[in-house]
């Protein structure tokens, strides 16, 4: 498979609200770091169910499942850990918030959206106290989920946004038609109160060649953006400090066949984790074979490290590498993965939610299984 044509088709940098169907495989700890959300199966019908997973005695439970043709876009935790916030849907988005260890009440609300698509998901889900906000076209709009009330406004261009602890986030591309000026970037924050943008700094395309690709992240004290660019297929990390290029990063030697992405900071702003798919070093029976794994990037100019977790052996099914994301643990010592995106290309043991110990100089793999959907059977395939 030619991960050139795979990037093309899964990094576009708005309006990838298509890709959403792909993204099954995000994991969320909760703020104590003690469970884990993440996506699994139901075993009688196949369907897609939220797990959580417990870290302390090792246990998993199933909190919700989905319709037998619905996607799971996202799940995370509240800011109190007391609820989890369930982003699916088909045709239309819908949001749950399930109560967990608490008495309260399932609430399930229907979600704005748009003829052409849901909102852009792809980031970390921006979540201000008991408000989601999404931007559904150029409409930035804010959903009270305790109460369901629901607040617009139009901010002229479709934005990308990121929840971070310290606020929300959002990339978008300049017009050139009304700023005159090409392949030019504004990244900024979001006024929750008034659902307006405060656009800190523009960042130019460093050349006519290289594109920005849908995935950046903020360091935790907000003072480093990282963004992704494209060069002919070679990727590379742009790092901004205080709203200027301190410097640019290779994401892998030139021939390296790597796809990189959903870049996320270390907690001390000084290292970058991002997700990779590329060719395997010895492909045991195909030579289409691919390896997913964690790229470990340092900011200082360190070398950067792989760590790998798993070989594709199918890949039929890598247009789906969007959904393989990752979490980092609030207290910084651990990353998160989960590899259900790729369910039929992968050995069944496999099909696991994987945990990278960064305390340790071998960063340590550990590997939950994740029971495989049973295969569908004649009977419950459609005639053509």
């Amino acid at each position: 498979m030619n991960l050139n044509r795979t990037r093309d088709a899964v990094l576009t940098l708005i309006g990838a609200a298509a890709l959403l169907a792909y993204v099954l495989a995000c994991t969320s700890f909760s703020p104590d770091d003690r469970k884990v959300l993440f996506p699994a199966f139901e075993a009688a019908t196949g369907a897609v169910a939220v797990a959580v997973y417990d870290r302390d005695n090792g246990s998993t439970t199933k909190l919700m499942a989905l319709p037998s043709d619905g996607n799971l876009f996202r799940a995370v935790w509240s800011d109190d850990g007391r609820r989890v916030i369930v982003l699916s849907g088909m045709k239309q988005l819908r949001l749950t918030v399930l109560p967990f260890k608490t008495t309260e009440p399932v609430r399930l609300l229907e979600l704005p959206s748009d003829a052409e698509g849901f909102p852009n998901l792809i980031m970390s889900p921006a979540i201000v106290g008991s408000r989601l906000l999404l931007c559904v076209k150029t409409k930035l709009t804010s959903i009270d989920m305790e109460t369901g009330a629901v607040k617009t406004n139009d901010v002229g261009s479709e934005l990308l946004l990121l929840g971070h602890p310290r606020g929300v986030f959002y990339l978008r591309p300049v017009d050139p038609k009304t700023d005159g000026k090409e392949d030019e970037y504004e990244i900024g924050r979001v006024d929750a109160s008034n659902l307006t943008c405060v656009p800190p700094f523009r960042v130019p395309s460093p050349a006519s060649s290289n594109k920005f690709e849908p995935f950046f992240a903020v360091s935790p004290d907000t003072r480093r953006v990282a963004l992704l660019a494209n060069h002919d297929g070679q990727q590379s990390f742009y790092i901004f400090e205080d709203q200027k290029l301190a410097r640019t990063i290779p994401a892998a030697l030139p021939t390296d066949s790597l796809l990189v992405m959903h870049p996320r900071f270390s907690l001390d702003g000084r290292t970058l984790y991002a997700t990779f798919i590329r060719k395997a070093s010895n492909p045991a029976k195909e030579e289409t074979a691919h390896q997913a794994g964690i790229l470990e990037v340092p900011l200082d100019g360190a070398p950067s490290r792989q760590v790998p977790l798993f070989t594709v052996s199918d890949n039929s099914n890598l247009e789906a590498a969007n959904g393989f994301q990752l979490d980092v643990s609030h207290d910084g010592k651990t990353l998160a993965v989960c590899s259900t995106f790729l369910k039929e290309a992968l050995k069944p043991e496999d099909l696991a939610l994987y945990f990278v110990d960064l305390t340790r100089a071998d960063r340590k793999v550990t590997k939950i299984p994740i029971a495989a959907p049973p295969k569908p059977t004649a009977a419950s395939v459609p005639a053509k």
